[in-house]
């Protein structure tokens, strides 16, 4: 039988409140993404905002060449190359002629691995560029402040060869090709490193030994 108390409750003033019509929540959902479509392709991505000439490979940038206002290398470039380390050389052999310069066990070590490493740098830049070869002189003093000042002595013989070789080739119109360039500036560039280091080494060493003769002034 039909329960008449499950109606009792029913108020019949109320209103049902208005159902969406059916496909009307797709067709929003079809409006929301057509308006995210059209944001999309409004805004280009960084992509598609490039332009080919911008997109360049590392092999476009070497097919380019040097770009314009930076100098290409040339032998005046080796040349100032060349005078820096003949600066550095004679700063070394000043530092060296101090008197009473004392140094450590490892600031002797150093030392002269970094100049043997430099005149061997130097020798090969100046094998590269065709300098005549200068073989090193014979230590004409004892101990190690002496063999140093021998070894920048040799080195500054190299430089000095290096530096006949480029005026040799810039006064005959000769020059060097790109692999022979880069070659003798790697080697420079390592002579000049380990000169420095060396010089930053002895400057150490040099103030030390000046603190040591004032204390005992």
């Amino acid at each position: 039988m039909f329960d008449k108390s499950l109606t009792d409750n029913i108020d019949p003033s109320e209103k049902i409140g208005s159902i969406m019509p059916l496909g009307q929540d797709n067709k929003d959902l079809t409006g929301s993404t057509q308006s995210f479509s059209s944001m999309m392709q409004a805004s280009p991505t960084a992509e598609q905002g490039l332009s080919k000439s911008q997109m360049i490979t590392p092999f476009d940038l070497a097919n380019q060449g040097p770009k314009a206002g930076m100098a290409a290398p040339n032998l005046g470039t080796l040349m100032s190359q060349v005078q820096l380390a003949q600066s550095s050389m004679s700063d070394l052999q000043s530092q060296l002629s101090y008197p009473n310069l004392k140094l450590k066990a490892s600031q002797k070590y150093i030392a002269k691995n970094k100049l043997t490493d430099a005149n061997q740098n130097l020798r090969a830049a100046n094998a590269k560029l065709g300098a005549p070869q200068v073989d090193e002189q014979p230590s004409g003093g004892a101990g190690p402040l002496a063999r140093f000042l021998n070894l920048v002595s040799d080195g500054m013989n190299q430089l000095e060869s290096a530096k006949q070789q480029l005026s040799n080739l810039k006064s005959q119109g000769h020059n060097l090709t790109p692999g022979d360039f880069l070659m003798i500036q790697i080697k420079m560039n390592k002579a000049q490193q380990e000169i420095d280091f060396t010089s930053v080494l002895l400057s150490k060493a040099v103030e030390a030994t000046k603190t040591l003769m004032n204390v005992q002034l």
